[in-house]
C-alpha cells in the first residue's frame, strides 16, 4: 500500500468507508481467542485504533506498530477519549511491519484486517510470521485473519462496482472500485477513485491497493516450516474471512 495514501485522505474516511469500516467488526473474534486475559499483545497494524483500544479496555496492554503517523495519531486521540487508564497501556510504534525487530516477548500477537494480504511478496509473509513467532513467548498465541478468494470473483479477472457514504462531517463520498485480477499470481488489484457528493466531476483522490489470495493450504505450511502448532481456522463472515490461530510449541515439550 502507497504510504502516502495510506495517511491524510485514508486516515479520515477510513471508518465510514465501507470497503474499510469492517475491521471494527473483527474485535469480538479476538476479544474471544484471547479469552479475557490480562496478556501482553503485539498488534501489527494499528489503523484508527478499532481493535487496539477495545483490548486495552478488556485489561490487555498492547504494543501496537503502523507505518502511518496519521493513523497512529487518530488511534491516539480515540484512545484519549476512554481516560488515561486506556491510552497509557497502548504503546505507538511508528514503523513498517516488514522491518520492525520487538525488543521483547509477548503472550499473544495479533495481525487483523487482513493485512498479510497486502504484502504481495512471498518472502515479506514469511519474514513478518518468522518475526512473530520470535516474538512470541513459549507457549504464546498468533491470531491473524483474512480474507477467503472466491472463485467467482477471480474468474471475473475485471470489473467495477461503487458505493457511497459519509465522513465524521456528513460529506458524502461516491466511491467507485476497479478490480484487477491476475489468476497466475493470485494478485487482486483495486483502484479506489473517490469523488465528493454532488461536485462528483471534480477531481477526485485515488487509491490503489493490491491483495495477494491466500490459500489455507499454504498459509499452514508457512506457519508448520516456521514452528508454529496446534494451527486452527476458523470460517466468519459467512465464510469470507478465515480466523487463524496458531500457537509456540512451549520448550519444555520439545525436551
Amino acid at each position: 500500500m502507497d504510504a502516502i495514501n495510506y495517511d491524510g485522505f485514508l486516515t479520515d474516511i477510513y471508518d465510514f468507508c465501507p470497503y474499510f469500516k469492517g475491521r471494527g467488526n473483527m474485535v469480538e473474534y479476538y476479544l474471544d481467542g484471547l479469552k479475557g486475559k490480562h496478556l501482553n499483545i503485539l498488534e501489527l497494524g494499528t489503523a484508527t485504533g478499532s481493535i487496539t483500544i477495545p483490548l486495552v479496555a478488556s485489561g490487555c496492554s498492547v504494543d501496537t506498530v503502523d507505518y502511518s503517523r496519521d493513523m497512529q495519531n487518530f488511534a491516539r486521540k480515540k484512545a484519549e477519549n476512554y481516560g488515561h487508564h486506556v491510552l497509557n497501556k497502548i504503546n505507538f510504534i511508528l514503523n513498517d511491519v516488514c522491518c520492525f525487530i520487538p525488543a521483547k516477548t509477548y503472550d499473544a500477537v495479533i495481525i487483523p484486517d487482513s493485512l498479510l494480504t497486502v504484502l504481495p511478496k512471498d518472502k515479506d509473509r514469511e519474514k513478518v510470521l518468522t518475526m512473530c513467532y520470535n516474538a512470541l513467548k513459549d507457549g504464546g498465541l498468533l491470531m491473524f485473519d483474512v480474507f477467503k478468494p472466491a472463485e467467482k470473483i477471480i474468474q471475473k479477472q475485471m470489473y467495477q462496482e461503487a458505493s457511497r457514504f459519509r465522513d465524521a462531517n456528513r460529506n458524502v463520498y461516491i466511491v467507485t472500485v476497479s478490480h484487477r485480477i491476475s489468476q497466475c499470481n493470485h494478485l487482486h488489484t483495486c483502484l479506489y477513485d473517490y469523488r465528493k457528493w454532488p461536485n462528483i466531476k471534480d477531481e477526485g483522490i485515488s487509491i490503489k491497493i493490491t491483495y495477494k489470495y491466500l490459500y489455507m493450504v499454504e498459509v499452514e505450511q508457512l506457519l508448520t516450516q516456521i514452528g508454529f502448532c496446534n494451527i486452527g481456522v476458523k470460517e466468519i463472515f459467512d465464510g469470507h474471512i478465515n480466523l487463524v490461530t496458531a500457537y509456540k510449541l512451549p520448550k519444555n515439550i520439545n525436551d
